[in-house]
């Protein structure tokens, strides 16, 4: 707190060899607050008076985060095809920056240009980021009704991203809707219940025993709605 009133208040004075460097901080400070409204107007202020090329890319680049986080979907990818274009960009950066167009395009309803930024995210990635950009092209196949291409790729996911445990199962949480389109109930509750049984997290786990439950609900009012079979007398 107390070096951001420092930063501050050179950055409210008129410019000097101190202020690109206060900018920096400030923005940085503002982020890890979560304070993303000034941290963006700071990071806008960094990119405006920078002169070393890195500070250039770094303002851009949370201009990007915040406006994504802000949901202000627009801005954030007008920041990250900006990032693309930058000779300093490195690989991580482009490999998050297709991840925040297409969550952009996705969140603002232009679902095949997001699929093709997933898919660009998805080949270039091997971490984290790859594994949530697959899990999506998944995801976007689901919605549009093509269930084999989805089940096909959350294999893909489960073998190439193992590593990841969230996704896999966020991955198998969505294979077990695929399975439910497909009237393959028996599979959908097996790979539920496989979630149960295997994933840590409390929070998927729970939504898998959910599923599983009105899976099951379903199927035992089936059950009491067949009408029995009568033999005549």
């Amino acid at each position: 707190e107390e070096a951001l009133i420092g930063y501050e208040y050179i950055i409210s004075q008129s410019a000097s060899r101190f202020t690109e460097t206060s900018l920096s901080k400030a923005s940085d400070i503002y982020f890890n607050k979560k304070g993303y409204q000034k941290a963006l107007e700071t990071y806008e202020k960094l990119e405006q008076s920078a002169e070393i090329k890195s500070n250039i890319l770094k303002s851009i680049d949370g201009q990007m985060r915040c406006n994504y986080i802000l949901k202000n979907n627009e801005e954030a990818k007008n920041a990250a095809s900006r990032i693309l274009m930058n000779d300093k960009v490195t690989s991580d950066q482009i490999n998050f920056a297709h991840l925040i167009i297409a969550k952009s395009n996705y969140a603002l309803g232009d679902i095949e240009a997001a699929k093709r930024e997933f898919q660009i995210a998805s080949r270039l990635s091997n971490d984290v980021i790859g594994a949530e950009a697959k899990y999506f092209v998944a995801q976007i196949d689901y919605e549009e009704g093509n269930f084999e291409e989805a089940e096909k790729t959350i294999f893909e996911l489960i073998k190439q991203f193992s590593a990841y445990d969230y996704w896999v199962a966020k991955s198998f949480i969505l294979l077990s809707d695929v399975y439910q389109k497909v009237d393959n109930s028996f599979q959908a509750k097996q790979t539920l219940q496989s979630i149960i049984d295997n994933y840590d997290g409390e929070d998927l786990k729970k939504i898998a025993q959910d599923k599983l439950k009105l899976i099951i609900e379903a199927e035992e009012t089936e059950e009491v709605e067949e009408p029995k079979e009568t033999g005549e007398n």
